[in-house]
């Protein structure tokens, strides 16, 4: 049993459009985090961690 939670894999165009920024964009390539963050690709862990860094965590604010 695969313990990890994952999003929903990014569609088609979703990933298309981000390269099509990418193809504008100079400088280096952003980490993979921040690329799974762009997508919406992060998984459940990591969208709650995130949250609670930002101040929306479960404390109902």
């Amino acid at each position: 049993m695969n313990t990890k939670e994952t999003a929903p894999s990014p569609s088609k165009e979703q990933v298309r459009d981000w390269l099509r920024q990418r193809r504008i964009a100079t400088g280096p390539l952003p980490d993979p985090e921040q690329i799974r963050r762009a997508l919406g690709w992060e998984t459940n862990a990591e969208r709650n961690s995130l949250g609670e860094m930002h101040g929306h965590g479960r404390s109902g604010c």
